[in-house]
């Protein structure tokens, strides 16, 4: 069990972006306030910070996507507005993103021990 400042310091970031991507939802911590930080919310921050970092992307918008994924009714609309526009080709584009991600998901997979899983067949 970790403090924010104790997660920061083993991850490489100020205990204030630890708590703010926890109240982004991105860490499962944010759903128990003020709870000690897990080793397994050090694992989802490693991997957040990798998608920031070779996406470019915003806490915002990994939260945003999180949101997309789960959210049948969200995921419509973006894959409509993404039709209208031509950046998606109807729906196997947004398949095929999201059989990516699973996969991703799939082979991070973390024990509470932090041993990492191998995927699933």
């Amino acid at each position: 069990m970790y403090s924010a400042e104790e997660l920061a310091a083993r991850v490489g970031i100020t205990p204030r972006m630890v708590r703010y991507r926890a109240r982004l939802g991105l860490l499962r911590t944010a759903q128990r306030r003020h709870r000690p930080f897990t080793h397994h919310d050090e694992v989802a921050l490693i991997l957040i910070r990798e998608v920031e970092s070779e996406y470019n992307a915003s806490p915002d918008e990994i939260a945003f996507a999180l949101r997309a994924l789960t959210t049948r009714r969200l995921a419509e609309q973006i894959r409509h507005i993404g039709e209208m526009y031509g950046r998606v080709d109807a729906l196997a584009a947004l398949n095929f993103e999201q059989e990516k991600a699973l996969q991703l998901l799939r082979t991070r997979r973390v024990t509470t021990s932090g041993d990492e899983r191998s995927p699933r067949a």
